[in-house]
């Protein structure tokens, strides 16, 4: 029997958004999958099994824009199996000129713009634009509950097993922070490091901190942790592809999720999370509402977005690191490994949007 097909439209170029790309990778022997997306001028992704079709880089990007909606718009008029759509702002356009045809609009996330006004004419426009779709998938609950939709279905945030080597969670304390740096109060988590350093002068420690942000926002962190007096133990490294992250994951033995907890990042569940307990961190997260559905007992502790909250939360680490069980933690999120996500959650809302 020949396998179902599938269409993914994606704005973003594939292999930047980590959810696709990795439906993709666990999806790819169970489906015939195309993926319709745009590509960088200079770096494209390919993977064995998935047909990518790339929208020319070439031109300006209002011209861009409309070849891609031209060229989804014909690819999906004639397109057989369901079709997922990552939303983009216009993609409703998509079921609007082919409503015969079955489709999915993904949201991975609401705006994130700092400006409240602005935030609410982008979220006000991307709810009136789900209402077109047969089906809407989400992320978490959080969000789905923001486009109040009977329509919305739950296709969740996963990761890989970055590391396996095992912990020791009593022999000195190896942090490490990975993502991006912009909108991140990074300078905060520098400070609650110091307060807690200062307490603890003998303690074997390092931090490690893999990533980037806006331009200059390294430069400003690396020279505030030496005005810090943290030089020994923090260490800054840049951007670093998920390929070449693992000796991180290798050492240390607890992560920092640190989101701040505004009302735009309330519902948006950072990858880092999943990552850090996957590969056997303990996670030391703020207490946003995604953190909250994800940090239990057994692999974190969740504090404010202030230094002497982060102090505190690495104090109560070491008071209760003797009876952290690595085995009970990983296991904490086993089902969220993307195999899992792809398969048990994505694949039944395939099926439900093929049966409508």
């Amino acid at each position: 029997m020949n396998n179902p097909e599938l269409l993914l439209i994606d704005k973003v170029p594939f292999g930047e958004l980590t959810d696709l790309y990795k439906w993709c990778e666990y999806l790819r022997y169970d489906y015939n999958i195309t993926v319709l997306t745009t590509r960088h001028k200079e770096k494209f992704w390919e993977m064995n099994g998935v047909n990518v079709i790339y929208v020319p880089f070439k031109f300006p990007h209002l011209v861009r824009g409309i070849i891609f909606i031209m060229s989804a718009v014909w690819k999906s008029a004639f397109f057989k199996g369901p079709i997922l759509v990552e939303y983009f702002k216009g993609c409703s356009v998509l079921k609007l000129l082919c409503p015969w045809r079955r489709m999915i609009m993904d949201v991975r996330t609401f705006s994130i713009e700092a400006d409240s006004d602005v935030r609410s004419r982008a979220d006000a426009a991307l709810r009136k634009e789900s209402r077109r779709f047969d089906l809407v998938s989400t992320l978490s609950k959080g969000i789905a509950g923001k486009i109040g939709l009977d329509t919305v279905r739950l296709l969740p945030l996963g990761a890989d097993v970055i590391s396996t080597e095992p912990k020791d969670y009593m022999t000195g304390l190896n942090l490490l922070y990975i993502g991006t740096f912009t909108n991140r109060k990074l300078d905060v988590m520098l400070r609650g490091i110091k307060l807690f350093r200062d307490r603890h002068r003998n303690l074997p420690m390092s931090v490690d901190i893999v990533g980037d942000g806006l331009p200059g926002m390294l430069d400003g962190l690396k020279k505030q942790s030496k005005e810090l007096g943290l030089d020994e133990i923090v260490k800054f490294h840049g951007y670093v592809p998920l390929t070449q992250v693992k000796p991180f994951f290798d050492r240390c033995n607890v992560g920092l999720s640190f989101v701040p907890m505004t009302p735009y990042y309330e519902h948006q569940p950072p990858t880092k999370t999943f990552e850090y307990i996957l590969s056997g961190l303990f996670c030391i997260a703020t207490a946003t509402g995604a953190n909250k559905e994800i940090i239990t007992q057994e692999n974190g502790l969740l504090i404010r977005d202030t230094p002497e909250s982060l102090c505190d939360g690495l104090e109560q680490y070491l008071a209760i690191r003797p009876g952290i069980n690595e085995a009970t933690l990983r296991a904490s999120l086993s089902d969220s490994n993307w195999n899992s996500i792809a398969h048990n959650y994505l694949v039944p809302i395939l099926d439900e949007l093929i049966q409508k």
